[in-house]
């Protein structure tokens, strides 16, 4: 076979074994292959590998340990030089929070007890109000009563003093004293008498006499200021009034005893208080005695 030939045989060989690529246009730019082991070169759009050698791949790695090595060394210098500060600026941001968080919490509860605390103040002052009411009924209620108790006692007369004796009857004690001191007045007209108290023993009981009528009581009552010259020193008789009443009357005597007023009596169940001026004075409460107790004791 000839060398012309032999050539055109390894031509047809290679074409058929290998079939053609088609070429790429010069104005595309080839697309760059790269792989660990090969560096990447490019020159005039054309690409060349060529195997790292072993000197290439030593600083290839030299050079990453190298950037390892600088990286962890600026990592370890930051958080020596920065630390402080960063738990410093940490520290203020949380406060910051917390306080903010806190003071949110404390508004809420605060606004929470405001409004309970408004709300039970407007329902205290609807029950001082009621209560005011309910306490100036409760005393209207209250003077009412202790009124019709004491009106239902002005037939009645208390007298102090009368020797007790066991098995007396009061009745012909009460007859026997109104005879002496001229009162007229019959056993009719006695509705009840008894003595009132436990018995004591160097102190006789009152002795509480019912009369049949106002009119009576009153005559009975009228005579009371000969009791002295007809033989009854140390007998007093006073109207019943009610233990309240009593109360007033007994203030009034001590007022009496430490020359505030010139005297104290009661007529028809009112309290009356003469004043060192022969000023009289009318007494419904308490509060009436405030003036005469403060008094001064007028000169001997």
């Amino acid at each position: 076979m000839s060398a012309k030939q032999t050539r055109l045989s390894d031509w047809k060989e290679s074409n058929i074994s290998s079939p053609s690529t088609p070429s790429t246009p010069s104005n595309q730019v080839k697309r760059v292959l790269a792989s660990p082991e090969f560096p990447v070169d490019t020159k005039k759009n054309k690409v060349y590998l060529s195997p790292l050698s072993e000197t290439d791949s030593e600083s290839m790695a030299e050079m990453e340990v190298a950037t390892g090595e600088a990286h962890v060394q600026s990592v370890l210098k930051l958080e020596a030089d920065d630390i402080a500060q960063i738990s410093n600026a940490l520290t203020e941001q949380l406060r910051a929070e917390l306080s903010d968080m806190v003071k949110g919490i404390v508004q809420g509860v605060l606004s929470g007890l405001n409004e309970k605390i408004q709300s039970i103040e407007r329902e205290n002052k609807a029950l001082k109000n009621e209560n005011k009411g309910l306490k100036s009924r409760i005393q209207k209620l209250e003077t009412e009563i202790e009124g019709a108790e004491q009106y239902s006692r002005r037939n009645c007369l208390r007298i102090s003093g009368i020797p007790e004796t066991g098995g007396e009857n009061t009745d012909d004690l009460i007859l026997k004293m109104a005879g002496d001191i001229n009162a007229d007045v019959s056993l009719q007209e006695i509705d009840r008498s008894h003595r009132v108290g436990r018995p004591r023993e160097n102190k006789p009981r009152d002795i509480i006499v019912k009369l049949s009528t106002f009119r009576v009581r009153q005559r009975l009552f009228k005579s009371r200021t000969s009791l002295k010259t007809n033989g009854y020193a140390g007998v007093f008789m006073n109207e019943d009034l009610t233990k309240f009443r009593s109360g007033l009357m007994f203030t009034g005597r001590k007022l009496v005893k430490e020359k505030r007023i010139l005297g104290a009596w009661s007529s028809n169940g009112t309290i009356l208080f003469k004043d060192n001026e022969d000023n009289i004075h009318r007494i419904q409460k308490p509060e009436d005695l405030a003036p005469f107790e403060s008094a001064a004791p007028r000169p001997n």
